[in-house]
């Protein structure tokens, strides 16, 4: 009759155990698990990989823009607009123009609006 009591008297005590150590377990987890990032982190990287590209294709068109080949010129013309360097854009537009004769789309691309400051 003794070992039910005894029993008995831990079952409470094994309870109340449990019932303190799954909070302190759940914080633990809570403080040392990863953060995750938010909407913005995430956008922030993949406009950083956006730029770097798009930096990289303005390199390496500026080396094949020399023979007026007409596709990289649009295309060199529209990066350097997406890029923000519009005094470097109307440098360009009139050198090629002068070398390589009118073009519509590096005219057009060469007179882009500069974006307002907010």
């Amino acid at each position: 009759m003794t070992d039910v009591r005894a029993k008995a008297k831990i079952l409470p005590i094994l309870g109340l155990s449990l019932l303190l150590v799954f909070p302190i377990a759940n914080v633990t987890a809570a403080i040392f698990a990863p953060k995750a990032k938010t909407r913005a982190e995430i956008w922030e990287v993949e406009r950083a990989d956006i730029i770097d590209t798009r930096r990289s294709m303005i390199v390496e068109l500026r080396t094949k823009v020399d023979h007026c080949e007409v596709t990289n010129a649009h295309e060199l013309a529209r990066l350097l607009a997406m890029d923000g360097r519009f005094d470097e854009l109307g440098f360009f537009a009139q050198g090629y123009q002068a070398q390589c004769g009118t073009d519509p789309v590096v005219d057009h691309w060469g007179k882009a609006p500069r974006p307002r400051a907010r």
